[in-house]
């Protein structure tokens, strides 16, 4: 993936691209995640789930992988996947640091872009990324 620094001032439209050329290589990664775990969701016959990724490409999931991307660019890599914390429990700690939301699929499409090794797996929207347990930013004040 491009690795692109983004911030705050980087045009909505530039991130947006970024977003959607990680979707183009996980055909499965949705705003939850890895895939769509909610088997009522799956159920209804109305359930379209192109229109669904593509909520990844909002103004506001936009913003949520920009604040992913500064927080994820603070972390050391290390050379093996770490199972300690999924993608789930990172991105919680990428709210209390940013004191906003962020969506897991956001998250994890900011650790794709990035260009992190992650294990993705069917039927389970987390993922786990060689990522550093020590040294990752502590929350703003």
């Amino acid at each position: 993936m491009a690795n692109a620094d983004f911030d705050s001032t980087t045009p909505l439209d530039e991130v947006r691209q970024s977003i959607k050329l990680v979707l183009a290589s996980y055909p499965s990664l949705n705003p939850n995640g890895n895939c769509v775990y909610d088997s009522a969701s799956l159920a209804d016959p109305e359930f379209d789930f192109q229109k669904y990724r593509n909520e990844l490409l909002t103004d506001d999931a936009c913003r949520q992988f920009n604040l992913a991307v500064a927080w994820l660019k603070q972390c050391p890599r290390t050379k093996t996947i770490n199972r300690r914390k999924s993608s789930y429990g990172l991105k919680e700690e990428v709210e209390d640091w940013a004191h906003g939301y962020v969506g897991n699929g956001a998250f994890i499409a900011a650790a794709l872009h990035l260009g992190y090794k992650t294990i993705l797996t069917d039927g389970y929207p987390n993922a786990y990324l060689n990522i550093s347990k020590k040294e990752r930013p502590a929350p703003r004040p």
